[in-house]
């Protein structure tokens, strides 16, 4: 929502999500492999395994309607172990991800730090991607609402050991100044 960022914030965003990190993935290359890394520890593929159509899509959507109206959101919904996971590398110094979202089959949100804006997920470009083509997709530079950063977002699948896909990892890396400056225009 860009009437809740500063005004001269919002005249950069309008510039730069015309911007995609896709021409220049040089300067997602460090993130992007700690993102696919993430997506194959064993924590990450169990938790999608198990939690594998646990609910339907109807439910799914039902906690989405109450996700978006709620001010505090429910997040009991999700994996606190793995949020506080998510939490640390997020916060380690350098870090350049802002933000990692978990997804099992159906895109519902499965762990995710910070809190995301949203619990369904599978409507999203970065959800339906990754489940089409089993591969690593980077999205355009954004204003993210739930790490409040201008990111790009790289999504890679989560697969089990035979290489089936189980659901997505998501990761947002902020994009810095100098990023900016050598991204090209699409």
């Amino acid at each position: 929502m860009i009437s809740a960022i500063p005004p001269i914030l919002a005249t950069c965003l309008i510039v730069i999500t015309n911007l995609s990190y896709a021409d220049n993935s040089r300067a997602l290359d460090v993130p992007t492999m700690k993102i696919k890394a993430l997506a194959q520890q064993d924590e990450v593929s169990e938790l999608v395994k198990q939690n594998d159509r646990k609910i339907s899509l109807k439910e799914i959507l039902v906690r989405d309607n109450l996700w978006m109206k709620s001010a505090q959101k429910p997040t009991h919904y999700l994996n606190k172990s793995l949020q506080y996971y998510f939490e640390g590398i997020i916060e380690q110094p350098g870090s350049r991800i802002v933000e990692l979202i978990l997804m099992g089959s159906q895109g519902e949100t499965l762990a995710a730090f910070p809190t995301p804006t949203d619990y369904w997920q599978g409507d999203e470009a970065k959800f339906m991607s990754v489940m089409a083509d089993e591969s690593t997709f980077v999205d355009r530079t954004n204003w993210d609402e739930s790490s409040q950063t201008i990111s790009a977002q790289v999504s890679v699948p989560v697969k089990d050991q035979s290489g089936e896909v189980l659901g997505v990892l998501t990761g947002a890396i902020e994009a810095t100044v100098r990023d900016l400056g050598e991204i090209k225009r699409p």
